[in-house]
């Protein structure tokens, strides 16, 4: 899972350097271990849902893979409210996280940033969601030609979200 992410998106890792803990410290590793455990739940879900919504399995090495791990964690991050009161978004950012935001891998339309605009095609083009990037809150997307950004989104109707023939060709 890790390779496939650094394949991916190979400029957010910079190393990834595995660590071993002491014989018999299991207690040490606690807080991680339910983190991953927590994580790996959410994963499962994510990848349960998409499926359905599919209606079938998505191979293995599909482009959409990398991102739904870092979906994953962000959801965490955006929705899990801790004993305080707030969640880990609000304490990074000092705010709540209030953007409505696509499910993964919805088929999406979004506006494209001003990078790609050109005068003799539409502003809005169609993608697959492929998550959310924390640093600006834009959604990313798939599309045929490779990943994009995007600010404003806009819903397709409910028989054109989950088109596989699209999701097939889209890059990322």
């Amino acid at each position: 899972l890790v390779k496939a992410v650094k394949r991916e998106r190979p400029e957010n890792i910079e190393e990834i350097v595995p660590e071993q803990s002491e014989v018999g410290e299991h207690q040490s590793n606690g807080a991680i271990e339910r983190a991953i455990q927590t994580h790996n739940g959410q994963l499962k879900t994510m990848k349960i849902g998409l499926e359905q919504r599919y209606g079938g399995t998505i191979e293995k090495e599909h482009n959409i893979w990398p991102w739904v791990v870092m979906y994953a964690a962000m959801l965490y991050n955006i929705c899990h409210v801790q004993e305080d009161g707030r969640t880990a978004w609000e304490k990074k950012k000092g705010r709540k996280f209030k953007k409505l935001v696509p499910e993964i891998g919805e088929c999406i339309f979004y506006l494209k940033p001003e990078s790609v605009k050109e005068k003799e095609e539409a502003m809005w083009s169609k993608g697959v969601c492929a998550g959310i990037r924390e640093e600006s809150t834009e959604i990313c997307v798939m599309t045929p030609e490779g990943t994009n950004k995007a600010r404003s989104y806009a819903g397709l109707p409910e028989d054109q979200r989950w088109s596989r023939k699209f999701l097939e060709i889209v890059k990322g």
